[in-house]
């Protein structure tokens, strides 16, 4: 299976660039779908590495790429976790994995939920790491990754960065960050409230799971 890897045209040196069911899909669904191309990998033979990233930045980023999920929000009223303030009910979600739909409470619950599906339920090993710890230490990272699957890095050549965004394709939509931006962009503080509305925010701290915030060092913006 290793070797089928190493030739195939979407691996290199035995790396895949998503895991065989898909990088967005949920981990539920990992024992009954497999992308196009990886049909034949063996799932249990590889060492899964999930991407965390701020609920906030994660939910902003949303706002501007929904991929898959829908959910009654505007440019002016986004995340928009609440459809009636005063009862507390939220905007309920869908979002779509290839064949299967979920459904979540809202999008707050989205972010909890599919991450919790590893931290949970998962029954095989994987590695979850901070999309922030990446970002900022890219090589100490990276290594660390790559022993933990017990490769090594290569020292044929200087490890070297991807300066411009690893995003393609259209489905990321136009507005793309690279490694400078990225930097600019997460080295600042986050704006009072991450810039909800008050009511969006109200609903964010009761709403987003506190457990996974606190094993990642996520906090609410002030």
């Amino acid at each position: 299976t290793f070797e089928k890897w190493q030739m195939g045209p979407y691996d290199a040196h035995g790396m895949r660039w998503q895991v065989p069911w898909g990088k967005h899909t949920a981990a539920r669904y990992r024992d009954i779908h497999s992308t196009k191309h990886a049909v034949e990998i063996e799932k249990d033979s590889l060492l899964p590495v999930v991407t965390i990233r701020h609920p906030y930045d994660w939910m902003k980023s949303m706002c501007v790429n929904r991929y898959t999920a829908k959910w009654a929000h505007s440019q002016g009223n986004c995340p928009h976790l609440l459809k009636d303030v005063s009862s507390m009910t939220t905007t309920e979600l869908t979002v779509r994995y290839g064949d299967y739909e979920d459904s979540f409470d809202s999008l707050a619950h989205l972010w909890n939920g599919w991450y919790n599906q590893y931290r949970e339920e998962a029954t095989y090993p994987f590695v979850m790491v901070r999309f922030e710890d990446l970002i900022f230490h890219t090589k100490n990272v990276t290594t660390q990754i790559c022993h933990c699957a017990g490769g090594e890095i290569r020292t044929d050549r200087p490890f070297f960065y991807i300066v411009d965004s690893a995003k393609e394709g259209p489905g990321h939509g136009r507005d793309r960050t690279g490694m400078v931006k990225a930097w600019i962009k997460y080295g600042n503080p986050m704006p009072p409230r991450a810039d909800f509305s008050a009511d969006d925010y109200k609903a964010a701290i009761a709403f987003l799971d506190s457990d996974l915030m606190d094993i990642f060092g996520y906090q609410h913006p002030q």
